[in-house]
């Protein structure tokens, strides 16, 4: 067992282990790294009960998120770009350098810009990645997020958005009782809000000037999350607060599942995905909960309260997969796919046609209103003794001069009228003048 009492080292033999202990950190990361790589390509943190990867690495590995943030972004960076994990491992690159460069790196620009990042420190690779610009040139990778946006993405994840103050923001400072009080613990809240939000909470303060005079942010919230979760919960789960009678199965071979079955099966699994792996984890995940047959609709299950459970999206698939086979459901979510982007560029198609169509009706509006205008010349010419058949053919001659004024119109019109190659004679000064 390793002492950790170092006091007795030599100055030397202390330097010289230290030196060790981090070299031996980076090459551990590195296989970290690798290990993480591959559990998330084989997706075993579904098999595992957990419904992304951030999860399996604070429930399994006792990582904290923060850390477990960090490990994946990299490991996806390295399995995209296999150089990453040698550049780890012998200290070139840490982990924070490789998630700045993650966003930014391309099979061209790869090679090269992993060696101009070797021993840099975190500002030294800002500084490189804002000279080269290629942030912003660069194809968008696939971000870390800190909501399950997708079921190969991280949740949750401590990122602070791009243009957010480095400290703190609420409007009320953390609760600092003393260990004796029994007042509820606090949390802070961080938030950059835009004009409209700012606006739309300044509205709800008002709206909420009975029930909370004094504005105060944390009850405001309060409110709207409460009013929120009721909503979400009717819309989803058919949650109400008055007992209903309705369907208690679905149509034969329809996957629609009634809201009386919604309702019961939210309430039997209490909101929580209901995988449970070979060791006996249940997911803990309560976002992006769906419904799963057990008894597929394909194979003649009916939406009934005890033919459907809870299941997030990633042990919903993972279920599917299981059932049909990996190569099937991936057919089909390809299939999906082309059905979502044929009706995507269908409604491009549909907003190009409406855009040249109101285009068109707004050409005809103008050239119909600068006809409308060269026809007021008309009278004037005909003032002048102008017959009506050469006065309208003069009046279309002002139809590309609509803004001009109504004089310059009729001198236009004039100059047309005159006969071919007759000149316009200068007056002449008189001998007395």
């Amino acid at each position: 067992m390793p002492s950790y009492r170092l006091s007795g080292l030599a100055d030397d033999a202390l330097l010289r282990e230290g030196a060790a202990s981090a070299r031996n950190e980076s090459a551990s990361t590195a296989l970290l790294l690798a290990h993480i790589a591959e559990i998330e390509a084989r997706r075993l943190h579904a098999t595992e009960g957990y419904d992304s990867m951030c999860a399996f690495c604070v429930g399994e590995w006792g990582l904290c998120e923060y850390a477990a943030y960090r490990r994946i972004g990299a490991a996806r960076a390295a399995r995209d770009f296999p150089a990453i994990f040698a550049a780890v491992a012998d200290g070139r690159l840490t982990l924070t350098a490789v998630n700045l460069l993650a966003p930014a790196l391309t099979p061209e620009n790869a090679g090269e810009l992993l060696a101009a990042a070797g021993h840099r420190t975190k500002r030294q690779v800002q500084d490189l990645l804002a000279e080269r610009s290629v942030t912003a040139e660069a194809p968008a990778r696939k971000a870390v997020a800190p909501a399950a946006a997708s079921d190969d993405e991280l949740a949750p994840a401590l990122v602070v958005p791009e243009g957010a103050s480095k400290g703190p923001r609420s409007e009320e400072p953390p609760a600092t009782a003393s260990p004796t009080s029994s007042a509820a613990p606090r949390f802070p809240l961080q938030a950059v809000l835009g004009p409209q939000e700012q606006d739309d909470l300044d509205y709800l303060k008002a709206l909420l000037g009975h029930a909370v005079p004094s504005g105060e942010l944390r009850q405001v919230l309060g409110r709207v999350f409460q009013a929120a979760i009721r909503e979400l919960e009717r819309r989803k789960f058919a949650v109400t607060s008055r007992s209903r009678t309705g369907a208690q199965r679905g149509k034969a071979g329809s996957r629609q599942v009634p809201r009386a079955v919604r309702r019961g099966v939210f309430e039997r699994d209490h909101g929580h995905c209901t995988f449970v792996s070979a060791k006996g984890h249940r997911c803990e995940s309560r976002t992006r909960l769906e419904f799963d047959h057990i008894r597929p609709v394909a194979r003649g299950g009916q939406s009934t309260v005890a033919n459907v459970r809870l299941r997030c999206h990633t042990h919903n698939r993972l279920e599917a997969e299981r059932t049909f086979g990996a190569g099937f459901m991936e057919c089909k979510r390809e299939e999906s796919r082309r059905r979502a982007e044929a009706r995507k560029t269908a409604a491009k198609a549909k907003v190009a046609e409406r855009v040249r169509k109101e285009a068109r009706a707004r050409e005809l509006a103008a050239n119909a209103e600068a006809r409308e205008r060269a026809m007021e010349v008309i009278p004037w010419l005909r003032g002048l003794g102008v017959s009506e058949r050469e006065a309208r053919r003069a009046a279309a001659r002002c139809a590309a001069m609509p803004d001009a004024s109504l004089e310059d119109r009729v001198r236009h019109a004039l100059k047309g009228l005159a006969p071919a190659g007759t000149r316009r004679v200068a007056p002449v000064a008189s001998a007395s003048a």
